[in-house]
């Protein structure tokens, strides 16, 4: 009798341990998703940020400067808000890509309201100004 006490024990101890790991793991797997839909969610906005703009650069359209001053805070504003998605190793690298393309960027904005247009920039800077804005997007790659 004993011995059957001690089985039916060990089952329902094996039996509960086994629910618990398994409630736990749904739950790290749900947290998992959200997270990864969260991500997701706030790359597809950022890459819409800068689409029209890269396009813009890439196929060197002529625009006034206040068309183009316009994107420039939208991009800061939603590099701000993506960056809180990101890992800290790849924050890191996000952050050096981002200082790299402001940078650019503050140079390209005088140089806009300096002619007034694209069509007297160098087509060599839109290009520098795509491969900055490039580099950032790679790392809103959706998972």
């Amino acid at each position: 009798m004993a011995e059957n006490t001690n089985t039916w024990l060990y089952t329902g101890i094996l039996g509960f341990i086994t629910l618990v790991f398994v409630t736990i793991l749904g739950h790290v797997f749900a947290i998992r998703r959200k997270r990864k839909e969260s991500f997701n969610n706030a790359a597809q906005k950022f890459l819409n940020t800068f689409t029209e703009f890269l396009v813009m650069l890439e196929t060197n359209f002529e625009y006034v400067s206040g068309r183009i001053e316009a994107p420039l805070p939208d991009h800061n504003s939603a590099a701000i808000e993506f960056r809180q998605y990101l890992w800290l190793f790849r924050r890191i690298g996000f952050d050096r890509a981002w200082k790299k393309y402001n940078a650019d960027a503050q140079e390209y904005d005088k140089k806009v309201q300096k002619c007034f247009c694209l069509k007297n920039i160098p087509h060599e800077t839109n290009l520098k100004l795509s491969k900055r804005i490039k580099a950032l997007l790679k790392y809103a790659k959706p998972k």
